[in-house]
Formats: structure tokens, sequence, C-alpha cells
């Protein structure tokens, strides 16, 4: 999946002019009623689209569907250790743990599928997959957030001390096995992994991002990375983010568009994980523009949740990310986008988001 991440849970482009998109109306605040709703309903859709064996498939999550009433929205096969990891991290958003939540067993089955990923070398998933380095550190976020919340759990220094062998002589690491060019979220997974496992080594990592970040600033990737990537990866490796001018300088460009619903062919022109990598750098940075861009958020994808039939609770994949990740990609990432943006709102002064004066 070109664009489809997940930052674990202890840290954790939308630069659209749409000349041929008809403006919409300034969107209503979102009350919290809604947005509460709107995350249990994608909850629920998740729950009800898990495999026996604990994961999500990206491709066949529609077999848990009536015959009469089959989902749409498939994804590749090979992004089923991606969205099985947005799905337990969306389910983590609303308090359900392998202990606790009235979730807790799917969280529990999950996890032990995520296990059986695991190669003999500490390779975690298919080595042969196209995105295979970027999954390898996507699962070894998982696991970090899984030992950091409930110690003690599975080993995890092998699999990163083989992350950091993948790494390119340039700072970066390539999507899959063998690649020779740097890939954008392949480097955003791991570089949060070598962020997330300060805890595991006495030598903090933050250093040896560096030239991970300069490889990013320099247009040195295969794959161009959006602002609301770089500036998520950013906001966690620069210690003093107001001395940062490239940090400010993409905010900027952030809080000069915001998320918004676009509908039919401009539909490719939204990014799902952009917007929640862009609710992440803001409420880190708490810039001018952040209460702007999570309420941008929650007005985007509340009122365009599926209310029908076996898709309710779920979102359409219409996204970039969407033929790749597909339905579970799509509905995973937005609860942990509402999550997020409405946790943040929450803060500002006690009250519900939604309903601020």
């Amino acid at each position: 999946m070109t664009h489809a991440c997940i930052v674990a849970f202890a840290i954790c482009s939308l630069a659209w002019t749409a000349a041929a998109q008809t403006p919409e109306p300034a969107p209503k605040p979102i009350e919290e009623t809604a947005t509460v709703a709107a995350m249990e309903a994608g909850i629920g859709w998740l729950v009800r689209h898990q495999d026996e064996n604990g994961g999500w498939s990206a491709s066949q999550f529609m077999r848990h569907d009536p015959k009469t009433d089959v989902c749409t929205g498939t994804g590749k096969p090979e992004q089923d250790l991606i969205v099985t990891g947005l799905a337990i991290e969306a389910l983590a958003s609303r308090g359900n743990t392998e202990r606790h939540g009235s979730h807790a067993g799917a969280v529990q089955k999950a996890f032990a599928w995520l296990e059986k990923q695991t190669q003999p070398d500490g390779f975690l998933g298919a080595r042969e997959a196209p995105n295979g380095v970027a999954a390898h550190a996507f699962m070894c976020n998982m696991m970090l957030a899984r030992r950091m919340a409930a110690p003690p759990e599975p080993p995890t220094k092998q699999s990163l001390e083989l992350l950091e062998t993948l790494r390119l002589p340039d700072g970066t690491w390539p999507a899959r096995v063998g690649g020779t060019k740097g890939d954008a979220m392949a480097t955003f997974w791991a570089s949060m992994a070598g962020l997330n496992s300060d805890f595991l080594s006495s030598t903090p990592r933050r250093a040896n991002l560096q030239p991970a970040l300069e490889a990013l600033e320099n247009g040195l990737l295969a794959t161009e990375p959006s602002p609301s990537f770089e500036a998520a990866l950013r906001c966690f490796v620069v210690r003093e983010p107001k001395k940062d001018a490239r940090l400010a300088a993409l905010m900027g460009t952030l809080g000069n568009d915001l998320p918004r619903w676009c509908s039919g062919p401009d539909a490719a022109r939204m990014d799902y994980l952009d917007w929640y990598l862009g609710a992440r750098a803001a409420v880190q940075v708490r810039g001018a523009a952040w209460q702007e861009w999570c309420q941008a958020l929650l007005a985007a994808l509340v009122p365009h949740q599926r209310a029908d039939g076996a898709h309710a609770g779920s979102w359409d994949p219409v996204d970039r990310s969407g033929k790749q990740g597909g339905r579970v990609y799509a509905t995973a990432v937005n609860v942990c986008s509402l999550a997020l943006a409405r946790s943040a709102l929450e803060r500002v002064d006690g009250r519900p988001a939604g309903n601020k004066k």
C-alpha cells in the first residue's frame, strides 16, 4: 500500500485545488454524539469482518457478509499485515486491549495471528512481498507498542536488529527486500520503530534518523512523501519543533489544505492516511490551525460513513490508497482519525468536541 500505515499506540498530499470540483458549503461542526456513534459503528464493522484466525483480510473480508448483501471495496492480499495492524489500532482507540475492553478477545486473536507471521530470523511477514520491508517495519511498531502497553511480551530485539540491516546507505529504507531506493512509508515506519525502541536501549536513536530526514527534505526517495507524512515524522524526531524551520513550513502547507470530502473522480485526491498523519502533526505542534484541522477532519468523515446493510459502519475506499488497502484500511484508519481529533478537541477546555463555543 503506497500510503497505508499505522503509527504505534505509544506515539503514535492535501494540496489539491479541485478546479473541476464544485465548492461545497462550509461544513457544520460535528456533535460529540455523532462522532462517538461513528467510531462505535466503525469498530462494529471491523469486528464483524475479522477472520477466525484473528487477522483481517484486505481482499477477502466480504466472506463474513450475507450472500445477499456483500460489501464492495476489496484491497490487495499483501496488505493483510498492515490492515490487521490498523484494525488493532482502531480497537485500541476505543479502549480495547488484550486485557481490557468489550473487544479484548478480538485484540488477543489479532496479536496471536501477527505472532504467527514472524519468521525464524525475526522477519515479520513475507520477505517476497512487494511491501516486505515496509510491513516488517510497521510490525515492529505494533510489537513494541504491545510490549510497552503490557510487558512482558514476546521479544522484538531480533526483529529490530534485522530492520537496521535493511537500511540503505543514505539512511532510508526501501519498500521491499533488495530494493535500492528509499520508500516514504518504509522509512516512516522504520524511523518510528527506532524512536519507540529507545526504551530497549541506553543509546537514543534520534541522531541516527537525521540522514533519513535529510533524504526526505531533499527528495531522494523513490516515493515522494506528502507534507503530512514528513511533518508527522519530524514532530517526533526533532526535539524542539518550534526551532525547526522545515517543520514550520510544512505545517503552513497543511494549514492551507484542510481535510475536505471529495466525490466522484475527485475522490482519489483524498488520502485518509494523510488526514490522520496531518492530525498527528497538528496536535503535536499545537500550531494555529490544529483545531481547524481536527474539526475539518470530523466534518469530512462522519457524514460520509456508510449506514446501509453490510456496509454499515465502514467507509468506501475511494481515496488514493483505497485500491491497495480496501475497505478494512479505510474504516480502520478513519476510526483512528476520529478518535484522535475528538480527543484533541476535548482537551481544549474539557468539553466534548463539536460543542465548543
